[in-house]
């Protein structure tokens, strides 16, 4: 469920998350409830910013070609 900003949080998202950069071929597939264990129910846009936070590309985040990871399908509707 939304938190009062209208965020989802890692516990929303279904069991498995896969996470895809739109800028080059990384991605990664993620349990669920292991990713609560290690980071706790973080609001997903900062468990983008955690799984992402080794990319090469946002050294280039000044100029607007940095780092572009998004969730590869829908993360609503989790279980």
């Amino acid at each position: 469920m939304p938190d009062a900003n209208g965020f989802l949080h890692l516990s929303d998202a279904p069991p498995r998350i896969e996470v895809e950069c739109a800028a080059c071929p990384r991605r990664g597939s993620y349990s669920r409830d292991r990713a609560i264990q290690a980071h706790g129910d973080v609001m997903l846009p900062d468990f983008i910013g955690i799984v992402s936070r080794d990319c090469p590309a946002h050294r280039h985040a000044i100029n607007g070609n940095g780092c572009r990871a998004r969730f590869a399908q829908s993360v609503r509707g989790g279980g």
